[in-house]
């Protein structure tokens, strides 16, 4: 109508022609795909040359260690074919081995840099050794035999003439960790690292092999020491300038040698290794990058050899593990090379790549999106003339000659749709912040109204939250269309009693908020006046429809901030009256936020209940009043708190008629009382006759599925319909209308009796009484309890009594309390009778008991 569909505008270009993406993402694209083949030949080149450095590295302390070791396990064979053969040791007497000793060392140990000291131990525990000093060009002698009286000294010149260093009274070779591995192994071995017992004291680890005499016996053993210090130097050898970590590591993880020029030993109490030689653990090496790459290779992966690469502080770090093994030895060695020793420069030249890269790509883009900037101006023109629209502003024509094929359709639409936009807005406004049902205000339109006026007025102000009772069993029952016919009406009997002075919004389907100025004795002239006009029934459809309203309301100082705590305040007491029961109405009070609190968590504790066992049903007896027969009892649902002990069923019953909850607990209460009048009558509990009443709520009866539930009960449990007797309270059958009435008389046509609850409290008349195929009336115990003081009550029993002897129905006074009352209730013919004189609401043990306890009475009586 006011665009024909496939118009075409006069343009030069296209726009998907000139569209921007070619010209952004393909240089994008281009440029990520440099950087990742760029970046992965790095990675493999920085792969490849840490695999071959690492590599030569390992092979180059396999090569040290294999000479580094061997050569004093030589020295160790020359030594012990001299002092075994020739005989040269005597016990005690260390001269002679001391010149062997000293001749032998002199001659071999100046070609073997690794060894830094040569000693002998006895069978009976002397000493006599040789340590290599720092100068490499003499001895320091350690000696223990007679000559020092058994007591071990270092003498700093080899002789005993020379200054003695230090004395070691209790030192006995035996007892050395070398000594010991040797006379283990039986032959030649290594010994455990351990710390010299001589001026020096340093980390040590001995080749040793065990002298035997000519006819086999121990004369001792010989020991050649190598210092870890000086494999430290050989590691810091290999390494050299490299910024890597070479380390020697035992099985316990305990470093025996690193690349560095500090000792391994530690006096830490995280130290490992034995108490003879304390030493640093590898995970605490003092390169932290050796500690963190050993953890990984061991506590992540459990690695025992092989290459593995971890993340550090500056970049990768590639790791490479090899087991040593050799004459009872087992080291790992391990080595740690950070990948920028391995790249170089290569990764700054990475850098610089990719940066001439981004620099090409912000040059491409740029032009890019200035060409698509350029293009685009249309749009942006469009997109800004709908911002203005958006708030309000109603944007002048936009000009449809654009060199686009594109831009000049969509400035045209635009253009169409601003006009079309225009006409509408105000009709949209209307239909945003006004109910189209009854004319009220939409809860936007109140707000919007709310701040208008509260910016006006600062004045006393009212406000009330009505909402209609049972509105949603009236739709149920009588159907939406009646039900939205009914608000309208509702509403404007409202609007009737505002007026034209006070705002009324329309919120929640059935819920209505009114906002007025005025006092709190002009809110309540208010809420009696709004009670009072829902006293009359509404005329719909032929029909008479009665619905009551509950009322909250709160009166305060209007202000511009209110609406939310006043929207909360009138809320709760609402709520507060619909609990009350329909028709009330109650003021706010700020206890209510409180008991709101607690009534939610109550439900949310009554929702566990059924399942936690808390449930239980309490019976109370029903008598024949004549000659005071059992004849029958109500069954009563009781809770009992785990914490709050027993709870008022006045308090929990109205918090479940709010939830569905309501239909779980009726199903349980009528399957237990079903039940249990079953087992009662099976052994002779109560009469065959005998009633078992149970309450039925408006939502259980409206339950499509309501009557064949009841039948499972009693076909499940085997007991007759004729023994329950269902209880709907008047106040309820009203709402539920025609369907509520079906249900009855369905349940009437199998054999259940029908039971009016609570009647004369409600709004009867005869018609509907017609309509209700009930079997027996309760009589309220309101009026049983004003009986012996109030002509108009006994007036009103009378009538009920002679009412249902109309309708061949029995009536039930609640409440009975006094002999006073049993007696006049007598005489105004009442047949039946409960309430505390007869009996209390009890368990059903207690009940059993109390009922065989009571006289028989003929069946002809009951």
């Amino acid at each position: 109508m006011f665009q024909k569909a496939n118009m075409k505008r006069n343009g030069v270009f296209s726009l998907q022609s000139l569209m921007a993406f070619p010209l952004v993402m393909i240089p994008l694209l281009m440029t990520g795909i440099f950087a990742l083949v760029f970046h992965y030949y790095t990675l493999s080149a920085a792969d490849t040359t840490a695999s071959r450095i690492m590599r030569l590295w390992l092979q180059s302390v396999e090569n040290h260690l294999n000479e580094f070791l061997g050569k004093p396990s030589k020295l160790n064979l020359v030594l012990a074919q001299d002092i075994g053969k020739n005989g040269i040791y005597h016990i005690n007497d260390l001269r002679n081995t001391e010149t062997l000793l000293r001749r032998e060392v002199s001659r071999l140990i100046q070609n073997h840099d690794a060894i830094t000291y040569v000693g002998f131990g006895g069978s009976v525990g002397e000493f006599v050794g040789f340590r290599r000093n720092a100068t490499n060009s003499d001895f320091s002698l350690t000696l223990k035999d007679f000559r020092t009286n058994n007591i071990m000294r270092s003498y700093q010149g080899g002789t005993l003439d020379s200054l003695a260093l230090s004395e070691y009274p209790t030192y006995d070779a035996r007892r050395r960790p070398w000594y010991k591995a040797a006379i283990t192994a039986g032959g030649a071995a290594w010994s455990p690292i351990y710390t010299n017992r001589d001026h020096v004291q340093d980390l040590t680890i001995a080749s040793v092999l065990p002298i035997t005499g000519q006819h086999g016996d121990l004369l001792g053993v010989i020991e050649t020491d190598i210092s870890l210090n000086r494999l430290n130097i050989f590691l810091q050898d290999i390494k050299g300038n490299s910024h890597g970590e070479i380390a020697i590591i035992d099985t316990d993880g305990c470093l025996v040698a690193h690349s560095r020029r500090t000792s391994v030993a530690s006096e830490s109490d995280h130290a490992c290794g034995t108490t003879d030689a304390r030493r640093i653990p590898a995970n605490a090496s003092p390169s932290p990058m050796l500690a963190k790459a050993w953890r990984y290779a061991t506590e992540v992966h459990h690695l025992t050899t092989g290459r593995f690469e971890l993340s550090g502080d500056d970049g990768r770090i590639h790791g490479l593990i090899l087991p040593y093994n050799s004459q009872g030895l087992h080291w790992n060695v391990v080595v740690a090379l950070p990948e920028s020793e391995v790249l170089g420069n290569i990764r700054q030249s990475e850098r610089d790549v990719l940066i001439l890269a981004v620099l090409s790509l912000f040059v491409s883009s740029a032009f890019g999106l200035w060409l698509v900037n350029r293009l685009a101006r249309p749009i942006r023109q469009t997109a800004q003339a709908a911002n203005d629209l958006a708030r309000g502003e109603w944007p002048g024509e936009l000009p449809e000659q654009q060199t686009v094929t594109e831009a000049a359709e969509l400035v045209h639409a635009f253009n169409t749709m601003s006009e079309r936009l225009e006409h509408s807005f105000g009709r949209l406004r209307e239909q945003i912040c006004i109910d189209t049902l009854t004319g009220q205000l939409t809860r936007i339109g109140f707000i919007e109204a709310f701040s208008a006026l509260a910016s006006q007025n600062r004045g006393p102000a009212i406000m009330v939250r009505l909402g209609l009772d049972n509105f949603r069993a009236i739709n149920d029952s009588v159907g939406y269309h009646t039900g939205d016919v009914l608000l309208a009406a509702a509403s404007e009997r409202i609007r009737n009693v505002v007026g034209n002075q006070g705002l009324i919004g329309r919120f929640a389907g059935d819920e209505f908020v009114i906002l007025t100025m005025g006092s709190p004795a002009d809110a309540l002239t208010l809420v009696h006046q709004l009670a009072a006009t829902f006293a009359a029934p509404f005329a719909l459809s032929g029909d008479e429809i009665l619905i009551s309203a509950s009322i909250g309301y709160c009166c305060d100082t209007l202000t511009p901030d209110s609406h939310d705590p006043w929207m909360r305040q009138s809320g709760l007491a609402m709520t507060a009256a619909k609990r009350r029961g329909p028709g009330s109405s109650i003021a706010f009070s700020p206890d209510m936020e409180a008991v709101m609190g607690d009534n939610l968590r109550l439900a949310s504790d009554l929702s566990h209940a059924l399942s936690g066992q808390q449930l239980c049903l309490h019976y109370q007896p029903i008598h024949r009043l004549s000659n005071r027969a059992l004849v029958g009892c109500e069954a009563l649902l009781r809770w009992k708190h785990p914490t709050r002990g027993w709870i008022s069923p006045g308090q929990f019953i109205p918090l479940a008629e709010e939830t569905p909850l309501i239909l779980t607990l009726g199903s349980f209460v009528l399957e237990t009382a079903c039940q249990q009048m079953r087992t009662w009558i099976d052994d002779g509990t109560l009469p065959p006759k005998a009633n078992m009443h149970v309450n039925v709520s408006g939502r259980q009866l409206l339950q499509s599925d309501f009557v064949q539930e009841f039948q499972d009960v009693v076909v499940a449990t085997g007991l007759p319909p004729h023994n329950i007797s269902l209880e709907v309270t008047e106040s309820c059958l009203l709402p539920q209308g025609v369907l509520g009435m079906g249900r009855l008389s369905e349940l009437r046509s199998i054999g259940a009796n029908i039971s009016i609850d609570d009647f004369g409290t409600g709004y009867s008349s005869l018609a509907y009484l017609h309509q209700v195929p009930f079997t027996c009336l309760k009589l309220d115990q309101s009026f049983v309890h004003r009986l012996a003081e109030d002509e108009t009550s006994r007036s009103i029993v009378a009538a009920v009594t002679h009412l249902s002897r109309a309708f061949s129905a029995e009536v039930i006074a609640e409440g009975i309390e006094t002999t006073a009352q049993l007696n006049l209730l007598r005489s105004m013919g009442c047949t039946l009778g409960q309430g505390f004189l007869l009996g209390r609401p009890m368990s059903a043990e207690d009940f059993a008991k109390t009922a065989r306890s009571l006289p028989a009475t003929p069946p002809s009586l009951l």
